[in-house]
């Protein structure tokens, strides 16, 4: 399964469960103000989890927040009808990790 694949999934079962009720779907340009708030409202809501997470120095539930970004951060991704995957390899071809690692730092 490909990042595409697994956002394709991510964003599927969030529209299941009714996290996208009301907002209507995005069909390029800049998004709407209410689209833009539930987007913003969850990443938000998922930084706090994690720095949460991290203060009580719990690996599990640690590991369990970043999972919950990465579905989030995924599930947006299918929204906005992005193409995750190739962009990602592009990435990694384009520098080596410590380097990578650095510009993401920084």
């Amino acid at each position: 399964m490909n990042l595409n694949e697994l956002a394709r999934e991510c964003h599927q079962t969030a529209v299941e469960h009714g996290f996208w009720d009301g907002v209507e779907p995005y069909e390029g340009g800049e998004l709407t103000l209410l689209q833009e708030g539930h987007v913003f409202k969850q990443i938000a809501h998922m930084t706090g989890e994690v720095a949460e997470a991290m203060d009580t120095d719990d690996e599990a539930r640690c590991s369990e927040e970043q999972a919950d970004v990465a579905i989030v951060l995924l599930d947006l991704v299918e929204y906005l009808g992005l193409d995750l995957s190739s962009t990602f390899m592009f990435k990694v071809g384009c520098y080596d990790y410590a380097d990578l690692f650095y510009y993401i730092a920084s």
